[in-house]
């Protein structure tokens, strides 16, 4: 009888534990989320390389320039929206996209104003 109850205990744990899955149900979680996945694929370098090289041509190349969602990104994300809230992964291509931008035209003026106050330090010495 003992072993009847460890073994239905550990069956609700394993149960609960793992037979809810979270879903994504609100635009600001999509939104959220989009923002720490792009921060996380972003490469800032570049672009800070490209603003230092380039100067005012790389913000505007990159804010011409439309980034693109990983795939893999939109795999894992269709496992965690339900299937009637397909609206929100619109939702999160969009918030992705606009976050890229943002990251890499600031890198890009980062790099074009490093490269204006270091002219001008060796302008002035």
């Amino acid at each position: 009888m003992r072993k009847f109850f460890i073994v239905l205990l550990i069956s609700l744990f394993i149960i609960i534990s793992f037979g809810e899955q979270s879903f994504l149900t609100t635009p600001s979680q999509v939104e959220s989320l989009a923002r720490v996945h792009a921060d996380e694929d972003v490469n800032k370098f570049w672009p800070f390389l490209g603003g230092f090289v380039f100067g005012i041509i790389a913000p505007i190349y990159n804010y011409v320039v439309e980034p693109e969602v990983p795939a893999e990104r939109l795999v894992k994300l269709r496992s965690i929206i339900k299937s009637e809230d397909d609206y929100l992964i619109d939702i999160y291509v969009r918030a992705y996209k606009d976050e890229i931008k943002k990251i890499k035209v600031g890198m890009s003026f980062a790099g074009w104003g490093s490269f204006i106050a270091l002219l001008a330090i060796s302008i002035s010495s």
